[in-house]
């Protein structure tokens, strides 16, 4: 077959699909990613084939570009959008500030398909894909999988619940995305032929009505590196991790600078080795490091994780997923809803703590606050035993090799209305 896989311009997001992109290929299949193009070295770096689509410049620029006036959503910063429990259980649950987060992504995600979807389209007509893959944001692909008259497959990032960006958790599709399809002349499609989903059952929740899920193993990959000497000699001390991850480096910037150094700081009186991953960018900003610290910048962290004790992050789903597959429990501090709800998913199944960024004092009150929670994550064995069963869950799904048999099955089977 000719499989067509394109992603939304993060790195974090491609990260998750490559397993899949290798087994796809290896088990004879061609294989395009269609990218933007400053995702192309990326992509190039795991030994895959691009076609670079649309402007270049990350997501923030092309929605500039796109003039629709998006911010990145403020999350749980403030008490009065404090979010239900469980919201993606009961999406009925949300109010009117929820709905307008959800408006603001599908808003971007919108833009960005707009700006690739020229070239999507053109390339779809040149090479004739059988299957198209695309994340849950990337709406140019179930365009162009329409356009095309193939299934497409949607893979998830490892969110729980995240299913419906494209109808704003709501009964009818967004018109930004319903928009789209009517510019390229077809219907819109309401669902995919099938999800692909790496997030383990422990942390999910169930899928809605009649949807189609292939769950997967997941494979932490985090791009090509150096392995550290360090990394596969065990450690004299507890190990944590500390990382903060790209994508809200990419928003945050320097706002994200304080907690990391507050996070530290609570550290620095445990008696742990500290290894802190990292952006160059971040590194730039952090300055000084507690003697007990070292910088990993730009190690790729599934290098890094399997030797720690702990991981301490913002609940990204990468972070979150590779720390489940290497049996590692997380401490997550998070401030935006969907990171919240993977946190709280991971600490309902006794793997991990879970608090709000809005919940944890400033200065030296915070700082106790974070020093003791990381110390009770470290010396109670309940975590590292759930982490494990969680991990031995994740080993226990289908691989991408077997999730790569079942989609051209489904390329064979599934008629494309």
């Amino acid at each position: 077959m000719r499989i067509l896989i394109t992603v939304f311009p993060k790195q974090p997001v491609f990260y998750t699909i490559v397993p899949l992109a290798w087994a796809c290929r290896l088990a004879g299949h061609e294989v395009r990613v269609a990218a933007a193009p400053a995702l192309a070295e990326t992509v190039l770096a795991a030994g895959l084939p691009v076609v670079p689509v649309g402007p270049a410049g990350g997501p923030a620029e092309m929605v500039r570009r796109a003039g629709i006036g998006f911010r990145p959503p403020e999350g749980l910063r403030d008490d009065h959008v404090r979010w239900p429990a469980d919201w993606a259980r009961e999406p009925v649950s949300l109010g009117l500030p929820h709905r307008r987060y959800f408006e603001e992504i599908t808003l971007m995600s919108a833009a960005i398909a707009e700006a690739q979807l020229d070239d999507l389209l053109a390339f779809g007509r040149a090479w004739s894909p059988d299957l198209i893959i695309h994340d849950a944001t990337q709406f140019a692909g179930a365009v162009a999988a329409r356009v095309a008259g193939v299934p497409a497959a949607r893979y998830l990032i490892g969110i729980p619940g995240l299913h419906r960006l494209e109808t704003t958790y709501g009964p009818e599709l967004a018109p930004a995305y319903v928009r789209l399809f009517e510019k390229s002349g077809v219907e819109p499609a309401a669902r995919p032929a099938a999800w692909i989903d790496p997030c383990p059952p422990a942390l999910q929740y169930p899928y809605p009505g009649d949807e189609r899920c292939l769950p997967m193993r997941h494979i932490p990959y985090n791009g090509p590196g150096e392995v550290p000497g360090w990394a596969d000699r065990p450690a004299t001390r507890p190990r944590v991790c500390v990382t903060w991850g790209g994508t809200l480096v990419e928003w945050e910037g320097a706002g994200m600078v304080d907690r990391v150094r507050q996070t530290l700081e609570a550290l620095s009186a445990l008696d742990v080795e500290v290894v802190v991953a990292l952006s160059p960018r971040l590194r730039g900003l952090l300055g000084e490091t507690p003697d007990n610290a070292r910088f990993a910048v730009s190690v790729p962290l599934n290098l890094i994780l399997p030797s720690c004790g702990l991981v301490i992050h913002h609940a990204g789903p990468g972070t979150s997923i590779a720390s489940a597959a290497c049996g590692v429990p997380q401490y997550t501090i998070t401030n935006h809803p969907h990171n919240a709800l993977i946190g709280a998913r991971i600490e309902a199944a006794g793997a991990g703590r879970n608090t709000l960024l809005t919940d944890i004092p400033e200065g030296a009150a915070g700082v106790a606050e974070i020093r003791r929670t990381a110390d009770a994550l470290l010396s109670d064995p309940a975590y590292r035993r759930a982490a494990g069963r969680i991990k031995e869950e994740v080993a226990g799904l289908p691989s991408p090799v077997e999730v790569a048999a079942e989609l051209e099955r489904l390329a064979e089977k599934v008629p494309v209305a």
